[in-house]
């Protein structure tokens, strides 16, 4: 740094190699006069950003009003709320209903019902609506009352035969997969002498 100042001041006084011999006051002055200059360039530089910061201060202000301004012209109404309000009650309308949907596919198998957390109360709904309730091993199924009717018609009236591959001539996929399931359940039975299907239950006819 002594250096530095040392070349400043041989500038400042025109000489290169000169040895430098000046009094104190001398000196004083030189490097005060240097220094305000240096000090001057870089105020310039702050005072121009002191001038653009006011500038930015004053265009944010402006804006801020312009917007408070804007905001006491738009109408206070729920708007939003009339636009989508409609749009909810059109989703509601929508939603199928647990019996629409066991009418739409006829037949709703219990592990089938993912996220449905209180499910007694859905087939006890399913059978007031008017379902067939049939509880299998390990679930339940609902099936539609007219659907049911028609199934269990062609189980214990038609079929006349224990082998799968001529009951599915006379069943539906569907029909076929319940029938299945009520033999593994054990709630049917095959009867030889009658080459008829019976139920273990009356109540499943019903």
């Amino acid at each position: 740094m002594s250096d530095y100042v040392r070349e400043l001041v041989l500038s400042a006084l025109g000489k290169t190699s000169k040895p430098l011999s000046l009094d104190k006051d001398k000196l004083k002055s030189i490097v005060t006069r240097i220094a305000q200059d240096v000090i001057n360039q870089y105020m310039s530089i702050i005072e121009d950003l002191r001038r653009k910061y006011a500038e930015l201060v004053e265009r944010i202000e402006n804006i801020e009003t312009r917007l408070s301004e804007l905001q006491g012209q738009i109408p206070k109404q729920p708007v939003r709320y009339q636009y989508y309000q409609p749009q909810r009650q059109q989703a509601r309308r929508q939603r199928k209903s647990g019996i629409e949907r066991l009418r739409e596919e006829k037949v709703l198998f219990e592990s089938n019902l993912r996220g449905l957390k209180n499910r007694d109360s859905f087939f006890k709904y399913l059978e007031r609506e008017g379902a067939k309730i049939i509880v299998l091993d390990g679930e339940r199924v609902a099936v539609d009352r007219d659907y049911w009717d028609e199934l269990r018609r062609k189980i214990f009236d038609e079929i006349s035969t224990n082998i799968d591959e001529e009951i599915k001539k006379i069943l539906d996929p569907i029909g076929f997969e319940i029938f299945q399931r009520l033999k593994r359940s054990g709630l049917i039975y095959y009867d030889s002498s009658q080459q008829k299907w019976r139920p273990v239950d009356k109540s499943l006819i019903a």
